[in-house]
C-alpha cells in the first residue's frame, strides 16, 4: 500500500511538471478546474491513506493542517471557478490571468513532491504516543525558564507600545518617527514573536510532562498563568488591528499540540472548528482595511456589512487570494530570471539588524531591496 501511495504521488508530480510546460498563456477556466479537481481528490486519497496507516494520526496534525491550508490557497478559486464565472474577474487574485494556469500546474508539482516526501519519511519517524512522556529538564527549572522567556516577550511588547504605540495598532507596522524607526520596531517585533512563541512550546512542553490526558477546561487551568495572560493580550491585540497570522499560528499551535499529545479530535469537531475558524478569520479580513481613527466598534459594524454582502466562497477567499504571490512571480522569472533562494536568504537575515547590508556586501547590489514586497 506504501507503494500504492508514492507512486500516485509521483504521478501526480509529474502530470503537474508536464502541465506547466503545456499550460494554456489565457485564462482557461476547464484547465484550472481540471488541476483543483485532482488535487482536492489528492487531498482526500492521502488523508485517508494516513488516517488508516498511521497510528498517530491527527485531524488537527501538522500534515492534516498543511495540506488543508495548502489546497484552499492554490487550488480553491482554480476549482470553483468553473461553477461561478464571476471569480474570474476577482483581479486581486490572479494578478497575472495569463499565467493562472501555469501557477496551477506548479501548485500541482509542488503538492505531489510534498506529499511523496511526507509518505516517504513519515513510516521512519518514531508515532507520538500519548502514554510515553520524556522529561528531559527538571520541572522547576522548566517553570522558571518559561516565566523568564514569557516576562521578556511581555517587556519587548511594551517597548513596541512605549517607542510608537500606532506602530502595531495601526496594522500596517509602519511609524510616523520615520522609516528608521519603524526598522528598528520591526526587528523588535520578530524578537517578541520568537519569544512569544518559546513560551508557549515550553509550557506545552510541562503540561507534556506532568499529566497524560487532560480536557479542555483542564489544560487551560493547567496553563502557565503569565503565558496565557500573555496570549490572550497578543491576540485581542491581533484581533483588533485584523492580524489573522498570529491568531492562526497560535490557535495552530494549541490545537496540534493538545489532539497530538492529550485527547484525539475527531472529524465532527475538526469541521466544526473549521468552519468557525473560517467564518471568524472572513469576518476579521472585512475590518481590516478600514479608515484610520475608526474605533472598533464602528469598523466591526463596517465589517458586519461587508460580510453579509460576502458570497460564501469569499470566508474562506482571503486564504485562497494569497496564491497571487505565486501568480505574480512567474513573469517576473521569465523577465529576470530564477532568484536562486536570494529571498529566502534576505527573510532569514532581516531577522539580525543590519544583516542584510552585510550579504548584501557580498552578494552584490543585486540583495539591495529584495522583499516581495517590492516586487
Amino acid at each position: 500500500m506504501k507503494a500504492t501511495i508514492l507512486l500516485y504521488s509521483i504521478l501526480i508530480t509529474l502530470v503537474g511538471i508536464f502541465g506547466a510546460f503545456i499550460a494554456p498563456s489565457t485564462f482557461n477556466t476547464n484547465y484550472l478546474f481540471a488541476n483543483g479537481l485532482i488535487a482536492f481528490l489528492s487531498y482526500g486519497i492521502s488523508l485517508g491513506y494516513a488516517r488508516r496507516v498511521f497510528k498517530d494520526f491527527s485531524w488537527v496534525s501538522l500534515f492534516a493542517l498543511f495540506s488543508l491550508s495548502f489546497v484552499i490557497i492554490h487550488f480553491q478559486y482554480p476549482f470553483l471557478v468553473r461553477f461561478y464565472p464571476d471569480i474570474e474577474h476577482l483581479m486581486f487574485v490572479w494578478m497575472q490571468p495569463a499565467y493562472a494556469a501555469k501557477a496551477s500546474s506548479i501548485s500541482l508539482a509542488g503538492y505531489g513532491a510534498f506529499l511523496f516526501g511526507y509518505f516517504i519519511q513519515k513510516p521512519k519517524l518514531p508515532p507520538f504516543l500519548m502514554n510515553k512522556r520524556v522529561a528531559t529538564m527538571r520541572i522547576e527549572l522548566l517553570n522558571m525558564v518559561t516565566y523568564l522567556i514569557a516576562c521578556v516577550a511581555i517587556g519587548v511588547l511594551g517597548v513596541i507600545f512605549v517607542i510608537d504605540p500606532e506602530f502595531y495598532l495601526a496594522g500596517s507596522y509602519g511609524s510616523n518617527q520615520g522609516e528608521s524607526i519603524a526598522t528598528g520596531l520591526q526587528h523588535f517585533l520578530i524578537l517578541f514573536k520568537v519569544f512569544y512563541s518559546s513560551s508557549i512550546v515550553l509550557d506545552i512542553y510541562r503540561l507534556r510532562i506532568e499529566h497524560n490526558r487532560l480536557n479542555p477546561f483542564e489544560f487551560l487551568f493547567a496553563s502557565n498563568k503569565i503565558v496565557i495572560v500573555l496570549v490572550s493580550v497578543f491576540l485581542l491585540l491581533s484581533f483588533y488591528v485584523g492580524d489573522r497570522g498570529p491568531i492562526i499560528q497560535t490557535l495552530a499551535l494549541y490545537g496540534a499540540a493538545y489532539s497530538i499529545f492529550f485527547v484525539r479530535i475527531r472529524l465532527y469537531q475538526f469541521l466544526t472548528i473549521a468552519l468557525v475558524g473560517f467564518l471568524i478569520m472572513g469576518f476579521i479580513s472585512k475590518f481590516r482595511t478600514r479608515e484610520d481613527g475608526l474605533s472598533l466598534s464602528l469598523r466591526m459594524e463596517e465589517g458586519k456589512y461587508e460580510f453579509q454582502d460576502s458570497k460564501w466562497y469569499d470566508i474562506p477567499g482571503e486564504l485562497g487570494s494569497n496564491v497571487r504571490v505565486l501568480h505574480v512571480a512567474l513573469p517576473i522569472v521569465d523577465q529576470s530570471g530564477y532568484f536562486w533562494g536570494l529571498f529566502k536568504l534576505n527573510n532569514i537575515v532581516s531577522a539580525v539588524p543590519f544583516a542584510s547590508r552585510i550579504v548584501s556586501s557580498v552578494v552584490g547590489p543585486y540583495m539591495s531591496g529584495l522583499t516581495s514586497s517590492y516586487y
